[in-house]
């Protein structure tokens, strides 16, 4: 029998059909993500196999991370208690709270995210301002500070924030870093060695000790800091210079972000524990039970109710952009959305476009855009700068 060129092709190319489809069909996936990687790894042999590895592999179950029903069990317990101690008098805040009635139990169904009353929070909308904040609160640490950020540069507020860690860890206090490594690119591991030798931890997100993981779909963008468990902070800011201003490539840079004292900081506290669980190869935190040491009571007695919402690939749901699809829905004068991304898929867009054609003002505002208008029909439009 005689090989030919023509049967060594067949054969590879009967090999990458059976590949694709054991890769596509190994993991649940929706029908439309099927077919698309299906013609993309049989009709691209080579590329498509190097697309996958970056864009189309889902992470493994025992990666993803799980909060125990026990541990739900004794956060609902928690908060029973923190609500003894601040009292069941009735606020503003509880008003609004009972009108989107809807939208708190679609997120405690949806993300267990359970609604925290009577929390601090302060609007920050200036990098300066936000860093004083933050350090001025690690200084105070006594017992343990936790961050986590998709970008934490080797700058100058990066270098200052890392020693101050450092320092922290020095004096006895629980240090735990979380960082991205695509998100912090030219950030490597001896950039946290102080931080190691001095007792305390820093993890790449979901990262091996000599290689990366490309999947470029499970990237870590959340950016957390939690003090001692009673101080959070939220928002858009990472750690880097171009935050402060200081690149003249990107000028003043403007963002959100909030900082947290109450309840609310728990919902941060436990998002924390399963990233940090998720990717950490040593100084796991417990994950079967609430330990008061980083959920302490507080008598905080602040105005604001709120829930903290998190959404990613430990989840088959979309929370976060389901909320934006209920309040837009909920609309009744005006949606008013501030963001530096904006690619909506078809169910925002028709959110956005029924608002707009029920009378809704609906403004959008994204970085560097000129004025767009989308028509819904007639006069109605859409307004984007």
């Amino acid at each position: 029998m005689v090989i030919t060129l023509t049967m060594i092709g067949e054969l590879i190319y009967l090999v990458n059909v059976v590949v694709a489809i054991i890769m596509v069909f190994r993991q649940r996936r929706d029908i439309a993500a099927i077919w698309a990687w299906l013609l993309v790894l049989l009709l691209l042999p080579v590329v498509g196999f190097v697309l996958y590895a970056f864009l189309g592999r889902q992470l493994p179950q025992g990666k993803l991370f799980k909060v125990k029903s026990d541990t739900q069990l004794e956060m609902a317990d928690l908060l029973a208690k923190q609500r003894q101690a601040l009292g069941n008098e009735q606020l503003p805040a509880d008003e609004v709270s009972t009108s989107v009635q809807e939208l708190v139990q679609m997120f405690m169904t949806a993300n267990d995210a359970f609604l925290a009353r009577k929390n601090r929070v302060k609007l920050i909308a200036d990098g300066h301002e936000l860093f004083h904040h933050m350090i001025e609160d690690i200084e105070r640490a006594k017992s343990s500070v936790h961050v986590e950020f998709y970008t934490f540069y080797n700058d100058q507020i990066g270098r200052e924030l890392r020693d101050l860690l450092v320092r922290k860890a020095q004096s006895g206090v629980e240090v735990r870093v979380i960082y991205d490594p695509f998100g912090s690119l030219g950030t490597y591991r001896s950039f946290f060695k102080p931080l190691r030798e001095a007792g305390g931890y820093a993890e790449p997100f979901l990262a091996h000790a000599m290689i990366w993981d490309f999947r470029l779909n499970f990237r870590n963008h959340r950016k957390i800091v939690v003090v001692d468990g009673k101080i959070g902070y939220v928002g858009g800011y990472n750690v880097g210079d171009q935050y402060l201003g200081r690149k003249a490539k990107f000028g003043y840079w403007r963002d959100t972000h909030l900082r947290l004292t109450g309840s609310g900081v728990f919902g941060l506290q436990g998002r924390f524990i399963q990233d940090w669980n998720a990717t950490a190869h040593a100084g796991a935190l417990p994950a079967d039970r609430i330990v008061a040491k980083y959920f302490p009571l507080t008598h905080v007695k602040g105005e604001t109710n709120l829930q903290i919402v998190t959404s990613g690939p430990d989840s088959e749901l979309q929370q976060i952009k389901m909320g934006y699809i209920k309040l837009i829905q909920t609309a009744k004068k005006r949606v008013w959305l501030q963001t530096p991304y904006l690619i909506p898929d078809d169910s925002v867009m028709d959110a956005l476009k029924i608002a707009i054609m029920a009378g809704v003002d609906v403004r959008i505002m994204i970085p560097a855009c000129r004025i767009i208008r989308l028509s819904t029909g007639r006069h109605s439009t859409m307004r984007m700068s």
